[in-house]
């Protein structure tokens, strides 16, 4: 129907869901066009809320999770409750889980744009500063199936089509990138592909955002 709603349902009985992973805004920084979960949960009205950006860009990825099958989706943006600091603290330490869990991860990279000509997107690709942050990591490690869009919404790829960018932009092996236990590769190794890697707007994300990646 395109109708939207929260519904709270228990992590270890959730249906098939997709998760969104995207930039964040620098610590301090304010996005007003972002989609929250107080507006969520006041159930605004579609029009009001489709004059901004990241609507648009929430509504692209429900549809492209429906056209999958997909009834339920995982957008931080709008399912975690702000004003809880527990709330939050509990969504960051089962992020690994969540991706882990996960039927499809969308990756919306708005700093590369699909329409370079001549293949260029893949030089933009590998400067993303997306591939920056924790997140990127846990993403790549812990979702089975990963597609990455341009800033306009345009398929680049998946997890296995695009593995040797992966692999040259993260520095993370092949074998981790097709879903080999973590335990495989030593605490050392695992530390070294995080060393370049930043946590994200908050620093103490960082604690949880390692959890996943050292089996803790």
């Amino acid at each position: 129907t395109g109708d939207f709603q929260l519904q709270e349902v228990s992590f270890k009985r959730a249906p098939p869901y997709a998760v969104l992973s995207y930039q964040r805004q620098p610590e301090g920084a304010v996005d007003r066009s972002q989609l929250s979960f107080a507006m969520m949960r006041s159930g605004c009205e579609r029009p009001r809320m489709s004059v901004t950006h990241r609507f648009d860009k929430f509504e692209f990825y429900t549809r492209r999770a429906a056209s999958l099958g997909l009834e339920y989706c995982w957008f931080d943006m709008c399912c975690i409750d702000d004003s809880s600091a527990a709330r939050i603290d509990e969504a960051a330490c089962d992020e690994f889980t969540r991706l882990q869990s996960a039927t499809e991860c969308f990756v919306h990279l708005a700093d590369v744009p699909s329409s370079r000509a001549g293949g260029q997107w893949e030089a933009e690709f590998r400067r993303s500063s997306y591939f920056r942050s924790l997140e990127s990591l846990q993403v790549v490690l812990a979702a089975s199936a990963v597609e990455f869009f341009s800033a306009e919404g345009h398929l680049l790829g998946n997890k296995k089509t695009l593995e040797t960018l992966l692999h040259e932009t993260m520095g993370v092996p092949r074998q981790a990138l097709r879903g080999a236990e973590m335990c495989t590769f030593s605490v050392d190794e695992r530390m070294g592909w995080a060393v370049s890697k930043t946590a994200g707007p908050n620093e103490e994300d960082q604690a949880y955002a390692m959890q996943g990646l050292l089996g803790v």
